[in-house]
């Protein structure tokens, strides 16, 4: 089982609603997600995360999932130094050269569970 951190920038429009999506079919997908426990509020209708310190959750997942744009998965990716994890960035900024997918191409994160 594929485990996945969410890392969201809910400054950039559409990323609540990007998450929350994201969040949906990883585990409709048979992964499991966590999150933050800063966005513990934000995610209160998904009973099916686990929330805990995200310095601690990159020692415990497979992917994280940074939502935003450019600087988002930048300052993702520093979090991410010395560990394991691999990163996938969900663009909902303006140009997202570093993003793998846009919010139009969810349906590709079923590739994550097929390698």
């Amino acid at each position: 089982m594929l485990r996945f951190a969410i890392y969201p920038n809910f400054q950039k429009k559409h990323a609540l609603s990007c998450a929350v999506d994201v969040c949906q079919r990883l585990h409709a997908l048979g992964g499991e997600v966590f999150v933050d426990l800063a966005y513990r509020k934000e995610f209160s209708g998904l009973r099916y995360l686990q929330f805990g310190e995200f310095t601690e959750l990159m020692e415990r997942v497979d992917i994280v999932i940074a939502i935003g744009g450019d600087g988002t998965m930048l300052r993702c990716a520093k979090e991410m130094i010395g560990t394991s994890a691999v990163m996938l960035g969900i663009n909902t900024g303006h140009l997202g050269f570093m993003a793998g997918l846009e919010t139009d191409e969810l349906d590709e994160l079923g590739k994550l569970f097929r390698g």
